[in-house]
C-alpha cells in the first residue's frame, strides 16, 4: 500500500507529473577517492524548507518517463519509468559495477526524490499529510539517487544499462569491471556497517524522540478540545444568561412605566380636565418617554397655572371693587368729593 516512507503513488495524479522528469539528474554519493563505491543521497543539511545535497554527485539525467507495465522481479507491475543517459566518460568504472550487478541477477536500488512544484511552498497530499498512506497529487520529481544503503522504495530500482553511444562517437558502458571490484564494494560496505549501525541507534533515538513528541502533541489536542467544547458551552451559557437579562430589563422598564404612570394619575386625580391643561405638554411628553419627565415637575406646572388663574380672578375683583367705591364714595352739600373728616358716612 505504501513504501518505507510511507508514500502512496497513484496513476492519475503520477501521470500529471511526468513532465517534470525531463532533465532529472541521476546521482549517488561517492565514499572513496576512485568513486567506485556509494552510500546515500549526500544530504547534508535542510535550508528553507528543502534538503541540501552537498554530497551528492551528479552522474547523468533523464530525458523522458511515462507510464508502463514491467516485469519486476517476476512480476508484471504498473510503474512509472524513466529513461536518460548516465555519463560514461567520466564515471565509467562505477557505470560499469552497474551494469555487472545487473548482470548477475542483483537489484540496484535507489530512491526518487521529489519537491514542491515549481512557484509554491510545500507538496500537496490527498487528504492532507499523513505518516503512512498519505498520496502526493501535486508536485516534481527532482532527482534519483543511485543508494548503496537501505532505500525507502523497494520498487525504485535501476532495470537495464544499455549500450550506446553519444553524439561524439564515444560508446558507453561497454566494458565489463573484474570481480574484485564487487569484492571490494562488498568489503566497504562491511567497513562501514559500524557506521551504519551507529546511524541506526541514533535513528532509533530520533524515532523515540518523535514518538515521545507525537504523544504530547495527541494530549495537548485532546486538552485543547476540551477547552474549546468547555467554552463553547459556556458561550451558550453566557448567552442565556444574556436574552434572561434582556427580558427581565423589559419587565422590569415596563414595570417602572406602569408604576410611573400611576403616580403621575394619582397625583392629577385632585385637579379638573382645565387645570392639568395647564400641564399638556409636559403630560404628553411623560407618556412618551416618563424618565425625561418628573411628575413634581407637572403638578408644578398646574399649580403655577392655578396660582396664576387665581391672581387673575382677583385682579378682575378688585378693579370690580374700585369700581363701586366710585359710586358708593362720600360726597359734601356742593357736590365734591370729600376726603371724609368733617362729615358723616352716608350709610350710618
Amino acid at each position: 500500500m505504501y513504501n518505507n516512507n510511507g508514500i502512496t503513488y497513484l496513476e492519475k495524479y503520477t501521470k500529471r507529473q511526468l513532465g517534470s522528469i525531463e532533465d532529472m539528474s541521476v546521482t549517488v554519493e561517492f565514499i572513496n577517492d576512485e568513486r567506485t563505491e556509494i552510500y546515500g543521497h549526500g544530504m547534508t543539511d535542510e535550508e528553507d524548507g528543502m534538503g541540501v545535497f552537498r554530497n551528492a554527485t551528479m552522474i547523468g539525467n533523464f530525458t523522458k518517463g511515462y507510464i508502463d507495465d514491467m516485469e519486476i522481479d517476476g512480476e508484471i507491475k504498473r510503474v512509472c519509468v524513466g529513461e536518460g543517459y548516465l555519463d560514461y566518460m567520466r564515471y565509467k568504472d562505477f557505470i560499469d559495477i552497474l551494469q555487472t550487478r545487473l548482470e548477475n541477477g542483483e537489484r540496484i536500488e535507489g530512491s526518487v526524490e521529489f519537491s514542491p512544484p515549481e512557484g509554491k511552498d510545500e507538496i500537496q497530499y490527498l487528504y492532507g499529510f499523513k505518516n503512512k498512506g498519505r498520496i502526493p497529487i501535486d508536485y516534481d520529481y527532482t532527482g534519483y539517487a543511485v543508494l548503496g544503503i537501505r532505500p525507502a522504495d523497494k520498487s525504485a530500482v535501476v532495470t537495464e544499462i544499455n549500450e550506446s553511444k553519444n553524439k561524439e562517437g564515444f560508446k558507453i558502458m561497454d566494458e565489463k569491471v573484474l570481480q574484485v571490484f564487487v569484492e571490494d564494494i562488498k568489503n566497504t560496505l562491511i567497513e562501514t556497517n559500524s557506521k551504519n549501525n551507529e546511524l541506526n541507534s541514533f535513528i532509533t533515538q530520533l524515532n523515540a524522540a518523535i514518538s515521545e513528541k507525537d504523544t504530547k502533541i495527541a494530549e495537548l489536542n485532546a486538552k485543547c478540545k476540551e477547552t474549546e467544547e468547555a467554552l463553547t458551552e459556556k458561550d451558550s451559557e453566557i448567552n442565556e444568561m444574556r436574552e434572561s437579562a434582556k427580558e427581565l430589563k423589559e419587565e422590569l422598564n415596563k414595570y417602572k412605566k406602569e408604576k410611573a404612570v400611576s403616580e403621575l394619575n394619582s397625583a392629577l386625580e385632585r385637579y379638573t380636565d382645565k387645570e392639568k391643561s395647564y400641564a399638556k405638554d409636559e403630560i404628553n411628553a411623560f407618556n412618551e418617554d416618563y424618565t425625561k419627565v418628573e411628575v413634581n415637575a407637572i403638578i408644578d406646572k398646574i399649580n403655577a397655572g392655578i396660582g396664576a388663574e387665581a391672581k387673575k380672578t382677583q385682579i378682575e375683583l378688585n378693579a370690580a371693587n374700585n369700581q363701586m367705591g366710585d359710586i358708593f364714595g362720600y360726597i359734601d352739600e356742593a357736590g365734591q368729593e370729600n376726603d371724609g373728616v368733617d362729615f358723616d358716612d352716608i350709610f350710618k
